[in-house]
């Protein structure tokens, strides 16, 4: 049976390889996808999801078209949105926390 600072070591530890995966994907992001001068990263969501809007948002991307999407969305009252960040939007949001 595993005691508590057992458990803790294991929960801490999982959350450092977590917290050092993710800041490994965004340096890998920053370094290879972001370096062309002309690029841009598009994505896209339902207008409903604001967890994807605020984390878009968050990172810089602006919303670039939104269409009317699928019948089941349009019968929810949802649309489509796609999102674009540029590398200039991209370097502003590093700078801008410190990144």
């Amino acid at each position: 049976m595993a005691t508590a600072d057992q458990l803790l070591f294991a929960v801490t530890l999982v959350a450092a390889l977590g917290c050092g995966l993710m800041a490994g994907l965004f340096f890998a992001f920053s370094v290879s996808v972001m370096k062309a001068p002309a690029i841009s990263v598009w994505g896209g969501t339902v207008s409903a999801n604001a967890r994807i809007a605020r984390l878009a948002r968050w990172f810089g991307a602006v919303v670039a078209k939104t269409s009317a999407g699928p019948a089941w969305m349009q019968d929810r009252g949802w649309s489509q949105i796609e999102w674009q960040i540029t590398r200039a939007q991209w370097e502003d949001v590093r700078l801008t926390r410190g990144s």
